[in-house]
């Protein structure tokens, strides 16, 4: 069993992945990341449309 703490991130948008990429660089800690899409991301994504790929942003 590790002896470093197990911190978990809810959310895999742009805040969520990077806090989680720091803490996991230190190696200090197991890191989980939990998401309720299928994707990462979470609101800068993309749609497609007609054929067109349509970004998005957190603010769209």
């Amino acid at each position: 069993m590790s002896d470093k703490p197990k911190v978990v991130v809810i959310g895999a948008g742009i805040g969520g992945l990077t806090s989680a990429a720091l803490m996991a660089q230190s190696g200090k800690m197991d890191i989980s990341v939990y998401e309720r899409m299928s994707f990462a991301g979470g609101r800068f994504t993309q749609h497609d449309h007609d054929g067109y790929q349509i970004p998005t942003g957190a603010v769209t």
